[in-house]
């Protein structure tokens, strides 16, 4: 407990009595709540109480560089390195520091950090900066890093996770001293190594690249990172990217790292990428592989996954994620080994008809299996614009044949012929989300849907909360034939100085008929469209977009208000009218709309609100609907005024459309009046005196002479009223 200083006087001298009162644990979690910077600004500078509970309260710090205020952004990191510096640095345990690029690609942050005094540091993550050796020029900070001293040994037993993403680090003379000094830290449970480097990249890609290749992988560079990885036996997740390269591409043989990967006898969580050396054999690190992975991510890599050149796959017993994406080929019989286990799968290679139909008949095998995920990742030299492979209709039943299947995504996969039919009717009863994508422009598709098989998909999957249909569904045809329809639904305009008001009056009554069964046809094909999903009342995220679509799909969307998040993509054929559709949709917390066309929107499209995209999130003190209008209004005025005729239109057309219901309800009120009076006046006869009959007539006729004839009500109906009812019959069905 501290001692605060007292406040003698305070109801003499008519103050209010602080909180220096509050004993010091209560005053340091009040101080927790405030952001970093504000704790340790404003809140330090009040007396030496604040500060030093300012500082108890300050384990963590999370800072995000801001690069459109540099200046501030920099003297705040300098006064957190002087802060640190000043003694706090003993009892921070967590740094994670993001910077984000600023006009080049290769302008980062930098900050100084004293790595020595961070003694009970546990999580350090770095991302976009230049950790400098040095503090910056103009500060108060002193060095205290000594030549020859490892910087990481303060922290070597209390570090568990070091997570380094797109770093420089000068403070380091070469790589090969970066690993020596992390071979120290023997109680790291958490390592990831993405494109860390000692010098600052190069501008120019080609220089990097060549520099990549020849000028960083010394001699003695190459085992370095393989004698650190063997004196981390504690390790569960280990990612190694871009900077790996050195170790994996191009002069060095995998063969010593891929012995320290096995060694990792805790390892559970192995990411992998950039293998993509033919000469290097990258395909030796998956010879041995620790029997407890769990979750096993390569992407990029020149590997043929097989029982011959990759058998550490088949001791994976307890895998349950595996992710293999950009690589030569996946031979589906590796799977069998972890049948039992695995829960997701995502497989990305250059497809072929055949190749595609094997993985899919192993599916039926992994009955554990909750999200699946193929994709056509061409590697090398493939041609991306091939035509895309596509699945044997018989074999599509089989996409969903794991029973717990959650989620399912085709990426630049089609389906044969009659393979949507056969995926609509298959069991997909624990299916959450799908998705059927073609991101690539220029590979040759046929869309597999259609916009009928939109109903057929909410038939299918009612309980789809994430739909993903992107390039997927055939727009330009059923759009003509709507149009048409429509067209067709709605009176003409007539012809300049013909008629009157009260020659249009009766011609339109005289066409209502006419009219009615125009609206009744074209329903089907409205109805057939995007608004369809209207009825997957558990759906709150969708993909969607492909060049086809216009402001009508827009107006569609509009009709999904249950809708939290929207994405629209390829989109080069909307309008500020069609995005300002979407302000219908309240409940938007997400918003994007984007084209993946080089050229962006052209001036006729969106190119007036923006050029590539527009991303919107909702804020606490405006709502997504009303940043759109906003945005459309002072970009577009046009747009505003436009979407209000069109709206005019549409109230005209309605009103025509209730002065035609209007007048087949009345035809049908008195058809229901005349049947009315007949049922009245056939009461009225069987509640009269019966009529005598003569005996002959009653001889005649094999009547009984006791008993009176009873008309029945079909009879009075068909005799009285046949015309009446057939009018009722037919305005019913156009009501």
């Amino acid at each position: 407990m501290g001692h605060h200083p007292s406040t003698k006087n305070t109801a003499c001298s008519g103050r209010v009595a602080s909180c220096f009162t509050l004993p010091t644990p209560m005053l340091v979690h009040v101080l927790s709540y405030l952001q970093p910077a504000q704790r340790l600004g404003s809140a330090a500078l009040v007396c030496k109480a604040w500060r030093e509970a300012a500082n108890a309260a300050t384990s963590s710090i999370a800072y995000l560089f801001d690069y459109a205020d540099y200046d501030a952004s920099s003297r705040q990191l300098a006064s957190m390195t002087a802060w640190l510096e000043r003694g706090a640095a003993q009892q921070v345990t967590s740094i994670d520091l993001h910077c984000g690029w600023g006009e080049d690609e290769c302008d980062f942050g930098e900050v100084y950090l004293p790595l020595q005094q961070l003694g009970k540091l546990r999580t350090l993550k770095l991302v976009s900066l230049d950790l400098l050796k040095e503090p910056l020029p103009g500060t108060s900070s002193s060095s205290s890093s000594v030549a020859g001293i490892n910087p990481l040994a303060a922290m070597s037993s209390s570090l568990t996770a070091l997570e380094l993403w797109d770093v420089t680090l000068p403070s380091f003379d070469s790589m090969p001293e970066l690993f020596r000094c992390m071979a120290s830290l023997s109680k790291l449970q958490r390592l990831e190594l993405t494109s860390v480097r000692t010098e600052p990249p190069a501008h120019d890609y080609t220089v990097r690249i060549t520099r990549r290749r020849e000028g960083s992988c010394s001699s003695a560079y190459t085992c370095t990172l393989a004698d650190a990885l063997c004196q981390m036996p504690q390790l569960t997740r280990l990612r190694l990217d871009e900077q790996t390269e050195c170790q994996l591409r191009w002069k060095h043989s995998p063969g010593p790292m891929g012995a320290a990967i096995a060694g990792l006898q805790q390892l559970q969580q192995l990411e992998l990428c950039d293998l993509d050396a033919a000469e290097a054999e990258p395909h030796m690190l998956f010879r041995r592989l620790p029997a407890s992975i769990t979750r096993l991510l390569v992407t990029r890599a020149h590997v043929n996954f097989t029982h011959t050149e990759t058998p550490g796959l088949a001791t994976l017993t307890a895998l349950r994620e595996l992710f293999l994406t950009g690589v030569l080929g996946v031979d589906p019989a590796v799977l069998s080994s972890c049948a039992s286990s695995l829960t997701q799968l995502a497989v990305g290679q250059a497809w072929d008809d055949r190749s595609l139909s094997s993985m899919v008949r192993v599916l039926p095998q992994l009955q554990q299996l909750q999200c699946l995920l193929l994709s056509h990742s061409p590697y090398g030299n493939d041609d991306p614009a091939a035509p895309a492979p596509q699945l044997p209709a018989d074999d599509c039943a089989l996409l969903l044949s794991p029973a717990k299947l959650t989620s399912l995504t085709l990426r630049d996969i089609g389906l044969a012929p009659g393979g949507t039919k056969r995926l609509f009717t298959a069991n997909g009863g624990a299916l959450r989300a799908l998705g059927i994508t073609f991101f690539n422009p220029r590979q040759q598709h046929t869309p597999p849907l259609t916009r009928s098989d939109l109903g057929s998909l909410v038939k299918a999957w009612p309980q789809l909360q994430h739909l993903q249909l992107i390039g997927a569904v055939a727009e330009a045809p059923a759009a003509a034939a709507v149009a048409a329809a429509a067209a067709a639904a709605w009176p003409q305009p007539a012809d300049e100085g013909v008629a009157s008001d009260d020659d249009d009056d009766a011609a339109y009554e005289s066409d209502a008929d006419e009219q009615a069964d125009a609206a009744a046809a074209a329903a089907p094909a409205m109805r057939a469209g995007w608004c369809t999903l209207q009825q997957l009342t558990a759906l709150t995220s969708l993909r969607a977009g492909s060049r086809e679509m216009g402001d009508a799909a827009l107006q569609e969307l509009a009709a999904l208000t249950r809708l939290k998040s929207l994405s629209l993509q390829q989109c080069i054929n909307v309008t500020a009218v069609g995005v300002l559709q979407l302000t219908r949709l309240t409940g938007l917390t997400s918003l994007d709309v984007y084209d993946t066309d080089e050229k962006g929107w052209s001036e006729e499209a969106l190119g007036t609100i923006s050029k590539r995209g527009i991303l919107l999130e909702r804020k606490a003190s405006q709502p997504l609907w009303q940043q759109l209008y906003n945005l459309c209004r002072d970009h577009n005025i046009d747009c505003v005024q436009e979407l209000l005729e069109q709206q005019e239109q549409l109230v005209e057309r309605q009103a025509q459309q209730l002065k035609v219901q209007a007048l087949q309800l009345g035809e049908l009120q008195g058809a229901q009046l005349r049947i009315k009076q007949l049922e009245q006046q056939l009461a009225a006869a069987l509640a009269g005196p019966a009529p005598r009959m003569t005996r002959s007539k009653s001889r005649k006729g094999n009547a009984d002479p006791q008993r009176p004839a009873q008309p029945t009500l079909q009879m009075a109906v068909a005799a009285a009223g046949a015309p009446a009812v057939a009018a009722a019959a037919t305005a019913g069905g156009h009501a």
